[in-house]
This record gives C-alpha cells, sequence and structure tokens, in this order.
C-alpha cells in the first residue's frame, strides 16, 4: 500500500468547505437543544395529564355524591325539547372551520402555482 496522497485545495475552496462544517455543527447543536426542550416538553406533558386525571376523577366524584343529595327536579316540557336536541328556527347556524390539512393544501397549491409562473 503507498502512502497517503495529498492534493491542493485553493483558499477559498477550503474556507467555503470549512464555513459548510461550521454550519453543520451549529445546525446539530440546535437539533439537539431543540431534542432536550421537547424531552423537557413531554415530561411536563407527562406531569399534567396525571394531574388532570386525577382532577377530573375528583369531580366525577364530587357530581355522583351531588347527584345523590340534590332532589330530583321535573323539567318543564319545552325546556326538555332543547335538551333533548329539538333544534329551534332562531338557533344560528355554525359554520365549518377548514382544517389544518386544507389550509396546507391550498398553500401548497399556491406556492406550486407561483412557481409556475416563474418558470
Amino acid at each position: 500500500m503507498k502512502g497517503p496522497i495529498y492534493t491542493r485545495i485553493n483558499y477559498e475552496n477550503a474556507l467555503g468547505i470549512k464555513k459548510e462544517v461550521l454550519n453543520s455543527r451549529a445546525n446539530l447543536l440546535v437539533m439537539l437543544r431543540k431534542i432536550e426542550n421537547y424531552k423537557t416538553l413531554r415530561a411536563q406533558e407527562f406531569i399534567l395529564k396525571i394531574k388532570l386525571k386525577n382532577t377530573m376523577k375528583e369531580t366525577r366524584e364530587k357530581i355522583a355524591k351531588l347527584g345523590e343529595v340534590l332532589p330530583k327536579v321535573e323539567m318543564p316540557k319545552q325546556k326538555k325539547d332543547i335538551v333533548q336536541g329539538n333544534i329551534q328556527e332562531n338557533a344560528p347556524i355554525l359554520k365549518k372551520e377548514p382544517s389544518a390539512k386544507d389550509r396546507i393544501e391550498r398553500e401548497l397549491d399556491e406556492i406550486k402555482k407561483q412557481l409556475a409562473e416563474l418558470s
């Protein structure tokens, strides 16, 4: 086997390569920072979910106790219709908001159109 082979690299090329390596290292460090932040947020989320679960359990127990203690009330006919789901004529109609997926698709289509116009 022969010895190492050396090649000459001009200064601008070497400087460009060095910048690319430094940028890559910086990007990796940013990603590591984001991963650590993500881990911390996930741990906090887990703790909050446990607290929420416990709070919901306590609330269900309190509602059950209230149901046992409070007297039973007969509701008027008109209120029963509303509770059972009959829609009144004056009820406002809610419009369905476009989902995030639809908005993203619409934006992608607009960007593709703009790219086609530039080409």
